[in-house]
């Protein structure tokens, strides 16, 4: 990606070419020049123009000029060769590598080695590695050969190692090309086993040699090798990746009863170790990275690469091995076979060991719902919200209630929730599972309204299960409990009261009540006189109401917005009362001191009274309420404009352009502010300034 990135830089420039130009022509005259040589190449197989966008070429006239070579270019070159998919060349260029001095004292860097060209053996199938390029007479000539210095013959010291190399290949000589690599695969396995006998990736060559010698019917090897295997994972440091391994190869050769016990084995290993139970990447050890020469970084990444035979595992990833990965697994095996009842004892035997893991319970409820066992799902329910106390378990057996139409157990259920959780869990659990609408069934209907006056009863200031009786009710027609229940909490709820007029004034019955509530000397009382007196017109008499309300519940919006539009409007005709709206606006905005809203309501009464002093002091204020934002500058300007004070709307501005050292904000604003004023010199310097910063 980094590469074409900056293929495109160039491009854009019309540079490419020309950088192109350059390249072969400094490899052509030095083609021991290795940087020169790769991004040649890497060149050419992104330009497509010289007609060759293979690498190989490349790499293969670097290897005739080149005398010496560091690890980093060497492993550059296998990384490209293998995503060429060029499986020979790069063989030769790893074995080199594994032979070098400065590997030799590095286990594991050896070890990734002889991996890697054990997969590139295992992966080969027909195609020719240099050990069958031609015909195998090609080897006794090479086998000659100093086996000392150079890449070809690197090799064969270890595949033909311990052998008679002439008469291995007079006996391979009609064999076909994937016994030949596969006993490569063999050998190379041999070698790893000696110097690597407890690493991870021995497993999965264990698991590779079973596969490929199982699959041409030579169990005789899959099974010594499976064996050996089975004697030597439990000691490996990293058990359950290896055992996984084993249980892989068991399943190669339908030995699945053998599969499930180690994936049991595993299970209870990883269970013990408190391993995480969700897989994440782990990366392996990138000795490139780590290699003072930089090369092998230098040419890394490169994009449209056709789909390979020979995987990169110098820098390869696997997933860890986890408790849930291997549960996975075990599950499937089972269920290819339909044996429900298996995964159902498995994940009871798994959750008598590890109680506390919900989520095994849930994946056993997943299964045991593809079944008829009732009873057993009854039961499993159960001891699982006796478990897990939570609304997820309560919810699932109350559905199971309703869906298998158990309703004396739904109701008992129902019957112990409300009486134990709190409000907000049992208004969530009743939205969900009972109807008290006029089409409910009359099961429905009696328990929703047992249920509602249950949870009324514990929390009776919880508005959701009022209202709910209150819906109820209504829908059914229960008039005489639903004013009860109304009246009852007419002055706790906006909503309720709101309802009560409604229904008064519906039924033409709004006038009465009022007569009938004169002279009672009760907070509530008073509200409803206040408010049906309102709801009829009545604004001089509601007005003393709603003062006495503000007065007891000073700076509680339902009472004193009322109380400030009544004072509001009389006060047109009345400046006492009028005074009054002004001093409880201002009383409302210092108690409510973040609020523009009521600040500039309380500059406009003032206003409204010619008092422009308190104005001003009210509307200063309004700044503070969003101190830093220009866009309260520009609030508080415009209210004065309104109010026609233009010097001050001006002096607003001025401040803001001079706290943010900006002399053209608002200059459009300005100069209408201007103009308002006559005078038209300044205004259309303002409008310039707008001009110019493009407002």
């Amino acid at each position: 990606a980094e590469t074409e990135k900056f293929y495109e830089f160039l491009s854009d420039r019309d540079r490419l070419r020309e950088y192109g130009a350059e390249l072969k022509a400094k490899f052509k005259k030095n083609h021991a020049d290795f940087d020169a040589g790769i991004r040649l190449a890497l060149y050419q197989n992104h330009d497509y123009t010289y007609g060759n966008d293979e690498i190989t070429p490349i790499i293969l006239k670097i290897e005739a000029a080149k005398k010496t070579w560091t690890t980093g270019e060497l492993i550059t070159a296998t990384r490209l060769l293998l995503r060429e998919n060029d499986g020979a060349t790069a063989s030769r260029f790893l074995y080199t590598l594994y032979l070098r001095e400065d590997f030799q004292k590095n286990s594991a860097h050896r070890a990734q080695i002889l991996y890697q060209l054990f997969e590139m053996f295992s992966a080969a199938e027909n195609q020719k590695l240099p050990l069958v390029k031609g015909d195998l007479r090609f080897y006794e000539d090479v086998a000659k050969a100093d086996t000392n210095p150079g890449i070809t013959t690197g090799i064969l010291s270890l595949i033909f190692s311990d052998t008679n190399p002439k008469r291995k290949l007079e006996e391979q000589e009609t064999a076909a090309n994937k016994f030949f690599n596969r006993a490569a695969a063999y050998r190379i396995f041999e070698e790893y086993k000696k110097e690597s006998p407890v690493s991870p990736p021995l497993a999965q060559m264990y698991l590779d040699i079973v596969r490929l010698y199982a699959a041409t019917k030579e169990t005789e090897i899959a099974e010594k090798t499976l064996t050996e295997f089975a004697e030597r994972f439990e000691s490996s440091s990293d058990y359950a990746d290896a055992a996984m391994k084993l249980a892989d190869a068991f399943s190669a050769t339908e030995k699945e009863a053998k599969a499930r016990e180690t994936y049991q084995k595993v299970l209870d290993f990883l269970g013990k170790q408190g391993k995480p139970l969700a897989p994440k990447q782990i990366e392996t050890t990138d000795f490139a990275a780590n290699d003072k020469d930089d090369s092998a970084n230098n040419y890394s990444s490169y994009d449209n690469q056709p789909p390979n035979n020979f995987n990169d595992y110098l820098t390869d990833k696997r997933e860890e091995t986890t408790y849930d990965g291997v549960l996975e697994i075990y599950v499937d095996s089972l269920a290819k076979e339909k044996k429900t009842a298996e995964i159902l004892a498995l994940y009871s035997n798994e959750i008598a060991k590890y109680p506390n893991e919900e989520w095994l319970y849930e994946q056993r409820l997943t299964w045991l719902e593809q079944t008829n066992l009732t009873g057993e799902k009854l039961r499993f329910y159960k001891t699982a919200l006796t478990q897990f106390q939570t609304s997820s378990w309560r919810d699932k057996l109350a559905r199971f209630f309703v869906r298998e139409k158990r309703r004396d157990e739904f109701a008992a259920l129902s019957e112990d929730l409300v009486g134990k959780l709190n409000d907000a869990e049992i208004q969530n659990y009743l939205s969900q599972f009972v109807s008290g609408t006029v089409s409910a069934g009359e099961f429905e209907r009696h328990l929703y309204l047992k249920l509602y006056q249950s949870a009324h009863a514990r929390f009776p200031h919880n508005a959701a299960f009022t209202v709910g009786l209150l819906s109820f009710y209504k829908s059914h027609k229960q008039e005489a409990e639903w004013r009860k229940l109304s009246a009852e909490y007419y002055f706790e709820s906006p909503e309720i009261r709101e309802a009560f007029l409604n229904r008064l004034a519906e039924k033409g019955e709004l006038r009465n009540f009022l007569q009938n509530a004169q002279g009672r000397e009760n907070i509530i009382y008073e509200l409803f006189r206040a408010d049906a007196a309102a709801r009829l017109s009545d604004f001089e008499n509601a007005l003393p109401a709603y003062r006495k309300l503000n007065q007891i519940y000073p700076h509680t919006p339902e009472f004193s917005e009322k109380l400030i539009a009544l004072t509001r409007s009389f006060g047109q005709k009345n400046r006492a009362i009028l005074t009054e709206a002004a001093e409880i606006a201002k009383s409302n905005a210092d108690f409510e001191a973040s609020s523009a809203e009521y600040r500039t309501r309380s500059g406009e009464i003032f206003a409204e009274l010619g008092n422009y002093k308190k104005s001003r002091a009210e509307w200063e204020k309004l700044i503070g309420t969003a101190s830093g934002k220009r866009e309260i500058y520009l609030d508080t300007a415009t209210v004065y404009w309104d109010y026609f004070q233009y010097d001050d709307a001006r002096r607003t501005i001025k401040n803001l352009r001079e706290k943010f050292a900006d002399d053209a904000l608002y200059a459009f604003e300005t100069g209408a502010i201007f103009e308002a004023q006559h005078k038209p010199n300044e205004a259309v310097g303002e409008y310039v300034k707008a001009f110019d910063a493009g407002d």
